[in-house]
C-alpha cells in the first residue's frame, strides 16, 4: 500500500472516530443537562457524593446493559437489537464521573484503590 493511500485511510478513519466521539459527547451532554433540570448533580463533590457510590451506580448500569445483551439475540442481518440508548449514555456519563474523580486523586491514592 502506498504512503498516499495509507494517509488517506488514516484520515478517513480519523474522521469516523471524531464524528463518533462528537455525536456520543453530545448525547452525554444532553443527558447530563436533562438530569440537572430535575435536580441531579453534585457528582464532583466528595462531600455529597462518594467515589464508592459513583462506582456502584456505574457498575449497576453496566450490569443492566449486560443483562439486556443476554436477553436479546442477533437479528437476521447480524445487527444487535435491544439496547436502550439512554442506558449506554448513562454508563458513559457515570464512567466519565468516576474517571474524573480518580484523576483528581493524588497518584499515591490512585495506586491504593487500584487492584
Amino acid at each position: 500500500m502506498s504512503d498516499l493511500l495509507k494517509t488517506a485511510n488514516f484520515l478517513a478513519e480519523a474522521h469516523f472516530d471524531e464524528a463518533g466521539v462528537e455525536a456520543f459527547c453530545q448525547a452525554m451532554r444532553e443527558k447530563l443537562s436533562q438530569k440537572r433540570w430535575v435536580g441531579r448533580g453534585g457528582w464532583h463533590d466528595s462531600a455529597t457524593c462518594s467515589l464508592d457510590s459513583l462506582e456502584m451506580l456505574m457498575i449497576q448500569h453496566m450490569e443492566k446493559v449486560k443483562k439486556m445483551s443476554r436477553l436479546n439475540a442477533m437479528g437476521d442481518e447480524g445487527i444487535f437489537r435491544g439496547y436502550d440508548m439512554d442506558d449506554l449514555v448513562d454508563v458513559a456519563n457515570l464512567t466519565m464521573m468516576v474517571w474524573r474523580r480518580l484523576n483528581e486523586l493524588e497518584p499515591e491514592k490512585r495506586r491504593e484503590i487500584s487492584p
